[in-house]
């Protein structure tokens, strides 16, 4: 432990919010990873983040990159459209949108009139679930690529994806002031672990 906590401080120094910060903005960590490493008594000795503290670096850091993740992705899901196989899947998609009457503008937007307000509040919460569940791959980057391949929109995708991390922040935050920090960092990372597994285990079931 004591050679983690050197190779830290070399990276950061003694600087818990600014490692929260750029760890919560990274895809594979983010805050659900981010706040309890800043808290982390184990890590960064007295210098350890409060929980309040955590939460703000954590949620900013991880707030931070949804604009630009919901700007980055509308063109490499476009060019995704063209290949063969990966394309189906979007089409999937699109057709049921297309099955609720729903219209999409000319900037490949669903455009939501009276009648069907209803369906953009139930795409909108579905995204603030996913998000706001603490779980590995449920996290603002997956959340952001699913409200542009819902065609939300650019402001209520990050409305929704924003909300969802709030509260997901909030969770992992309150765990973590109960639970040791280092303890939910290793839950985390096994549980990571875990669903890859599942993942490439299936594949090759399926070949």
């Amino acid at each position: 432990m004591e050679g983690l906590q050197l190779f830290i401080k070399e990276i950061f120094g003694y600087n818990p919010s600014l490692a929260t910060i750029i760890m919560s903005m990274l895809p594979a960590t983010e805050a659900r990873l981010g706040i309890p490493f800043g808290m982390s008594t184990a890590l960064w000795g007295s210098y350890a983040l409060s929980a309040s503290e955590a939460l703000i670096c954590g949620f900013l850091g991880s707030s931070l990159i949804v604009p630009l993740i919901a700007l980055l992705f509308k063109p490499v899901l476009n060019f995704a459209k063209r290949i063969r196989g990966i394309n189906k899947i979007f089409l999937c998609l699109e057709n049921k949108l297309n099955n609720e009457k729903n219209s999409i503008n000319n900037n490949g937007e669903l455009v939501f009139d009276k009648k069907n307000r209803k369906n953009r509040f139930k795409l909108m919460f579905g995204v603030f679930i996913f998000v706001l569940t603490p779980l590995p791959l449920t996290g603002v980057y997956t959340g952001t690529m699913l409200g542009v391949i819902l065609n939300l929109g650019f402001l209520n995708t990050c409305i929704s994806v924003v909300l969802g991390n709030l509260f997901a922040c909030l969770l992992v935050g309150s765990v973590s002031s109960v639970i040791n920090a280092t303890y939910v960092i290793l839950f985390v990372l096994l549980s990571l672990i875990f669903i890859l597994v599942i993942k490439l285990v299936k594949k090759k079931r399926a070949k």
